[in-house]
């Protein structure tokens, strides 16, 4: 199931809408990098404090020079409240299988802050969030396509709207101010994410800017 709320949020940034790489341009998005890494390490600031540890999921791929299957190493993540992985990134579009697979295999978190989305490619990344945990209102500057793998979670954007999603609906987010709040009291949400970069945008002459309201 994939939302498309019946009002919309500024400029409609939640709506269901394709990307051709064909059509598709990219260009520097001028972000402040110190004000992202802030935002990331408060976004999740009122989460319960709730120590896990993990595994991120082997990832099949192609070797570039052979062109074998193989699959990458099983790697552990310790514990935290709220968990950030970035599980792969690609720096061109179209991809290229050219590139040195550390660049593009080794992007696991910290569980501190999300990973940089580059500004020409995407990230495939994947969030956990604590049982009963409330995230702040927040914007990210991406175009993002989302997948419940498990939970339950109210997505409430400022405009009012709220929508509950479970496990296999699907989000299309539209640097729109959003908030998630996981509605388990025992269960952890987990969203899978491919988030590709913006060119900037305006909305009544202001640019939007990534932003938090804790």
């Amino acid at each position: 199931m994939a939302w498309l709320p019946q009002a919309s949020d500024e400029l409609g940034f939640f709506e269901i809408c394709g990307i051709s790489p064909t059509r598709t341009t990219f260009q520097d998005i001028t972000t402040d990098a110190e004000k992202h890494s802030i935002i990331t390490k408060e976004l999740f600031k009122t989460s319960q404090s709730i120590s896990f540890t993990f595994e991120i999921e082997s990832i099949v791929r192609l070797h570039p020079q052979t062109w074998h299957l193989s699959l990458t190493p099983w790697k552990t993540i310790p514990g935290h409240q709220v968990a950030f992985a970035d599980l792969h990134k690609v720096t061109s579009n179209p991809a290229s299988f050219s590139n040195d697979l550390a660049e593009t295999e080794s992007q696991v978190l910290d569980n501190f802050k999300v990973g940089s989305v580059p500004y020409v490619g995407a990230l495939f990344q994947r969030i956990d969030v604590p049982p009963g945990s409330v995230t702040p209102m927040h914007r990210m500057l991406t175009l993002g396509y989302g997948v419940i793998a498990s939970g339950e979670a109210e997505l409430v954007l400022d405009s009012g709207d709220i929508r509950v999603v479970k496990q296999g609906d699907t989000v299309v987010e539209r640097a729109s101010m959003h908030q998630w709040k996981n509605l388990s009291r025992t269960e952890w949400l987990r969203v899978i994410w491919v988030l590709i970069p913006i060119l900037p945008v305006e909305v009544g002459g202001k640019k939007l800017e990534e932003e938090f309201k804790g």
